[in-house]
């Protein structure tokens, strides 16, 4: 008795001519290309993370192009338990990078607030440190000025210098920006207690004549820090 055809009998035969889909094609050069491009640009790209935790600090450098001892200063940075304000890392670099963090201490004297501004670079890593709240300080004596967070504008290399823009949130209208500079090349000691650059940006923007220009910092040591345009901004 003959077998009544069914609708798997009007398909075609499948063979060896037909192991690819018939709609499958060759991937486009443009497209592999394009793919290419985005891959290698965020292994170079800058990353600017605002209070990160240690996740996504580890989300966001994955795959980015980063030097062993660079690597190893951001997961200290994350397992501190400190609170980081802001990392930074500019573009096309994988040993330099800059993070603002702060620090709370109780001790019998009473409550001690610090930031630290952490400057890397290659294997060494530089820090500044000024104080937002000092013991036998009261509390309610701080300012809003004072308790403004900084944010890292920009950072710029060159040679051994490493420029680092400070910019305070918009007061009265203006934007307060400050350059810090760091020389690689000296040594000195680290960290360095400077003044509060809030307090700085402040009194300078308040000064007779200001034209937002940069004034020196001066350490507990007397020695004035260099200030300057940024130079070579990433």
């Amino acid at each position: 008795m003959a077998k009544e055809p069914t609708l798997y009998d009007s398909l075609p035969s499948c063979n060896s001519t037909c192991a690819s889909p018939p709609h499958s094609k060759s991937p486009d050069n443009g497209a592999v290309n394009t793919a290419k491009r985005v891959r290698a640009n965020s292994a170079t790209q800058k990353i600017a993370l605002s209070e990160p935790d240690e996740e996504l600090l580890q989300n966001r450098v994955a795959g980015r192009m980063l030097s062993p001892n660079l690597t190893k200063f951001l997961k200290n940075l994350a397992s501190s338990r400190k609170w980081m304000r802001k990392i930074y890392i500019p573009s096309n670099h994988e040993n330099l990078a800059t993070a603002i963090i702060y620090t709370t201490d109780l001790n019998e004297r009473g409550l001690v607030i610090t930031c630290e501004l952490h400057v890397f670079l290659e294997d060494t890593a530089i820090v500044e440190k000024w104080y937002v709240l000092e013991e036998d300080q009261p509390p309610r004596s701080l300012t809003k000025e004072m308790l403004r967070p900084l944010d890292i504008e920009n950072v710029g290399l060159a040679g051994t210098l490493v420029f680092v823009e400070l910019k305070m949130p918009r007061h009265r209208g203006k934007n307060h920006v400050m350059v810090r500079i760091f020389d690689f090349a000296e040594g000195f000691q680290s960290p360095t207690f400077i003044l509060n650059p809030a307090l700085q940006m402040l009194r300078d923007a308040s000064s007779p004549g200001d034209d937002n220009s940069l004034q020196p910092v001066t350490s507990d040591s007397g020695a004035p820090a260099r200030q300057g345009d940024l130079a070579n901004p990433i």
